[in-house]
């Protein structure tokens, strides 16, 4: 009953999450492989495989703010940069 996947989901964790049922991708003349890339790249864009990474083992409460805060200040460090160096 074990599921030979090289990535094991834990459905119930992402079961109330936005990516429950929010990607489709329509398959054209039976091009499968391109399909499964264009799912791959819109689930790397929206961050699934870190959520799925982050849950596979239990994280502690005070790792979970130091984590949060290091990202929080590269959100700002980023948008910062953005409007110093604003792209043409």
């Amino acid at each position: 009953m074990t599921e030979n996947n090289s990535l094991k989901i834990n459905k119930d964790a992402i079961k109330n999450t936005k990516f429950a049922s929010d990607f489709e991708v329509h398959v054209d003349s039976n091009n499968v492989e391109r399909a499964i890339k264009l799912l791959k790249r819109k689930l790397i864009r929206e961050g699934f495989y870190k959520i799925v990474k982050q849950r596979k083992y239990f994280e502690k409460p005070s790792e979970a703010k130091k984590r949060k805060k290091k990202e929080a200040s590269k959100r700002i460090r980023k948008e910062q940069k953005k409007l110093l160096h604003p792209v043409a």
